[in-house]
């Protein structure tokens, strides 16, 4: 669905001005166009610039940046040994 078609389903359910809008990427400014307020996704200072320009309430909500700890934690590496200990017994018993 291309972002104008998006935009004038919005405008037909909720009418022009009456819903906010969420995303971060320039190809959603058609959309944005007929909101009431802009959220932009990250901090992307041009891109707020140009929803600002169409007269339309823009704020940015930040995307914090997740520590490399955080993803180790995530892949569970401490797993991975006890997972490899699983299959030595089935590696060596090809005789």
């Amino acid at each position: 669905m291309s972002r104008e078609a998006k935009a004038r389903q919005l405008v037909e359910r909720f009418g022009a001005k009456n819903f906010d809008y969420v995303d971060n990427e320039d190809r959603d400014i058609p959309i944005w166009r007929h909101a009431c307020k802009a959220y932009v996704v990250g901090n992307s200072p041009r891109l707020m610039r140009k929803i600002q320009r169409l007269g339309v309430a823009v704020e940015s909500i930040d995307s914090p940046r997740t520590p490399p700890r955080v993803w180790l934690k995530a892949l569970r590496t401490h797993q991975y040994v006890k997972n490899v200990l699983v299959f030595v017994p089935l590696l060596t018993a090809h005789a």
